[in-house]
């Protein structure tokens, strides 16, 4: 069985790793960049790889390609809805404490009202009452709006690595902390697997010392940190959907910090979200869920199990 689950996870990786690498490679012999239409359309087609990944797996073992066995399911119950709550919520709360971090240690350049954006929006014809409610919309749409924005394409990505290969690399460890093993060796593999799209610029563009080396050691690592996140998601839903909801909220909110500053920052230091200051928040809340998941695996209450479904016996008369 065990040799059976490591080829299953060895194609895996073959097929993501080797579709999408040879992809990034050819677009960087053809020049293609971070910012660049054709970027986006590959950087798309990356997203469904893992899915595609999967779908070729569970045809190979003669599986049904359906919503439960692909982790698409949501199961949507009162025991997984407050796991979904904090995905959905968290990821502003990782913005605030990242954010705090960086401007506790640069405070020269933190304003707290925003300045410098609402005059770029009055300069841009709106009247000061206009920007400041419109300033508070888009605060407010990236909180409440933003875990969805994106989480479609994140969801094919969270399909293989939090579905298939997360699970499949905790069956076959199986023993002591498996599910914290397994969240650290499949979140690992995720962020090692952007790293050709951190080279073309993914995140953190192109036009900073260092580049495009520090880029890709800054961005493996917020990416394991939220690999990490996710992971636990996973485990507590059995489905990819809370990972794909705290992603695209992450991705969102990146960007709201960079309002309440009075000059240009590296994005990767911060106070983004995916800068290495900014990602503050994500690492606190790893540390604690990765305490939390050894403590819930070692009670039995880790995994999410479907209950079965309640038989209905039919007596007979007479």
């Amino acid at each position: 069985m065990k040799k059976f689950l490591e080829k299953d996870i060895n194609m895996f990786l073959a097929i993501t790793f080797g579709v999408v690498w040879v992809a990034m490679l050819i677009s960087f012999i053809a020049g293609v960049r971070y910012g660049d239409e054709t970027f986006t359309w590959v950087l798309n087609f990356a997203m469904l790889v893992p899915a595609i990944a999967l779908i070729i797996i569970r045809r190979r073992r003669n599986e049904a390609i359906n919503l439960e066995g692909m982790y698409a399911h949501p199961h949507f119950a009162l025991r997984t809805i407050t796991t979904y709550l904090i995905s959905y919520l968290l990821p502003a709360v990782c913005m605030i404490l990242g954010a705090a971090a960086f401007f506790a240690l640069n405070p020269s350049i933190y304003q707290a009202d925003a300045a410098d954006y609402i005059n770029a929006l009055i300069s841009g014809g709106l009247t000061p009452e206009d920007a400041q409610a419109r300033f508070n919309g888009v605060l407010a749409m990236s909180v409440l709006v933003g875990p969805l924005l994106s989480a479609f394409f994140a969801l094919f990505e969270e399909i293989g690595f939090r579905g298939f290969l997360l699970h499949e690399v905790e069956a076959s460890i199986k023993g002591k902390n498996s599910a914290l093993k397994a969240s650290a060796i499949t979140s690992a593999c995720w962020a090692v697997w952007y790293i050709p799209m951190f080279a073309l610029g993914f995140r953190y563009g192109g036009d900073y010392a260092g580049a495009p080396l520090f880029g890709i050691l800054v961005g493996v690592v917020v990416f394991f940190l939220i690999g990490m996140m996710a992971s636990y998601f996973s485990f507590r839903t059995g489905s990819a959907y809370a990972g794909a909801f705290f992603r695209s909220g992450i991705q969102s909110l990146a960007i709201v910090p960079l309002y309440f500053t009075s000059a240009e920052t590296e994005l990767l230091i911060g106070p983004s979200t995916y800068g290495i200051i900014g990602c503050a928040g994500i690492a606190v809340f790893v540390l604690l869920e990765s305490l939390r998941m050894m403590r819930m695996q070692r009670s039995g209450k880790l995994f999410y199990t479907q209950k079965p479904k309640e038989s209905k016996t039919v007596k007979k008369q007479g």
